[in-house]
């Protein structure tokens, strides 16, 4: 059963791409791109509904714990 969160990245204008499906809300991206980089997420339950992407973010360098 897959159930989390879906990791879209969005590069420039380009339109989101997923990236990877986490158990966790949390997500550390090792490859930055460089240029404007967004992020966005999907949530998805135990039947495979995905709710709608969240509204976009920009990565930051050292994530609050």
């Amino acid at each position: 059963v897959n159930v989390g969160y879906d990791v879209y990245r969005r590069v420039g204008t380009k339109a989101f791409a997923k990236l990877v499906q986490v158990k966790e809300p949390l997500f550390v991206d090792k490859h930055v791109p460089k240029g404007l980089v967004e992020y966005a997420i999907s949530a998805v339950d135990v039947y495979s509904n995905k709710s709608p992407l969240s509204k976009p973010v920009a990565p930051v360098a050292n994530p609050a714990r």
